[in-house]
């Protein structure tokens, strides 16, 4: 179940405070966030990162799926990067 008002005095909340009144409720997280991951578990979805000089950028994504790859020769040298991904089947937020 999800509380409108909890919510609502969570982020009214100072940061530092917010844990502090979801453990005095019992709550290890908002109810959002609840919604979030579940819904990221039903769907089968991860989130990653890339991160640029100018800018970082989060980009949600089936688990298991695959980066596109674009032939070699269309990306300049100097941005090429080696896509790693991650062995761990933890959910990524």
């Amino acid at each position: 179940m999800i509380s409108a008002a909890i919510e609502a005095e969570v982020a009214q909340l100072p940061p530092g405070d917010q844990a502090e009144y979801l453990t005095s409720l019992g709550l290890k997280e908002t109810g959002l966030a609840r919604v979030v991951h579940a819904g990221y578990g039903l769907l089968d979805l991860v989130t990653f990162f890339t991160v640029g000089p100018k800018e970082a950028r989060a980009w949600t994504v089936r688990r298991e799926a695959r980066a596109p790859r674009p032939p070699a020769s269309s990306i300049p040298t100097s941005k090429r990067v080696l896509f790693v991904p991650r062995p761990s089947r933890t959910m990524i937020m």
